[in-house]
């Protein structure tokens, strides 16, 4: 992990005090990479413990843009159970069953594909599927799991997967961070308790950091906000129906805005990954049932 978690994490909090770094540096390890052309859509929902009301309703967002079917899905769900004491106490996993059978059915078109990864922790459900006939080129797979929020239980947290595909590491991880707005302290904290805990072992029975995978995919519900003070949340919600535009000044004035890019350009959290283009107006809440 980053060196700038020592001064994050009191050393409770750390399960491995020290990863096994790389032992080629970055130009030598460069050179010798293996290139893996891998077609991958990811997907992260906060599904509010609430299942489509009508299942074909998925298939809109696991859609490409060309209609082609991917080699590997990335599903990461959040709050797939209700975040109530109970459910965080005995954390359930039979949530996981019926997203399960809602994937499958809107994947399995024109081609197979095979289950990698179900992993969940109370409201947190990472699943992974493949292409078929990359099955058989799997290997090594592991899982792992971290609890955050109220006493550290699950109710916030993260969840890993990692395999080799054709021996290159990859590990996938969907969170679930500190929520409201004025938490972004929190959320950075919860990054550097992520990459300082979660792990891999190698087959040298190395623990291994998640940032020693040939490709690391972090989805999930970060829950950064745009910092605006709450009075000004009419002026917020106009600003981005009038967004819609990329390169609008509407659109830039968000953006800068964005927790989540100013703790990363400020090298606070997330600054070690690359995130895609944000081509797309924020999200916003609304009452049930009403348009409030």
């Amino acid at each position: 992990g980053s060196n700038g978690a020592e001064g994050h994490l009191p050393p409770r909090t750390r399960r491995v005090r020290s990863f096994l770094r790389p032992l080629l540096d970055q130009k030598h390890h460069h050179a010798k990479a293996k290139w893996l052309n891998l077609d991958a859509l990811v997907l992260t929902w906060n599904v509010h413990a609430k299942l489509p009301k009508d299942p074909n309703d998925i298939n809109e967002v696991l859609e490409t843009k060309d209609g082609k079917q991917v080699d590997m899905y990335v599903i990461a769900l959040q709050e797939v159970v209700d975040l109530n004491p109970f459910n965080v106490a005995i954390r359930p996993h039979h949530a996981a069953i019926p997203w399960e059978n809602i994937i499958e059915a809107a994947i399995e078109r024109e081609q197979r594909y095979a289950k990698v990864c179900v992993k969940q922790l109370v409201g947190i459900l990472l699943l992974v599927y493949v292409r078929h006939s990359l099955f058989p080129f799997i290997s090594e797979i592991q899982t792992d799991s971290l609890g955050l929020g109220v006493v550290r239980l699950g109710n916030k947290g993260a969840v890993m997967f990692r395999m080799k595909l054709f021996g290159s590491d990859i590990v996938i991880l969907n969170t679930h961070l500190a929520p409201h707005q004025r938490n972004v302290v929190k959320r950075d904290k919860n990054y550097f308790d992520i990459v300082s805990n979660v792990c891999y072992i190698d087959n040298d029975f190395n623990v291994r950091s998640i940032f020693d995978a040939d490709l690391l995919i972090w989805a999930g519900d970060l829950n950064y906000r745009l910092d605006y003070p709450i009075e000004d949340v009419q002026k917020v919600v106009s600003m981005i129906e009038g967004s819609m535009m990329e390169g609008s000044r509407e659109f830039s004035s968000l953006c800068a805005h964005d927790q989540l890019t100013v703790s990363r350009n400020t090298t606070r959290a997330f600054d070690e990954l690359c995130e895609g283009k944000i081509d797309f107006a924020p999200t916003y809440k609304l009452k049930p049932l009403a348009s409030q």
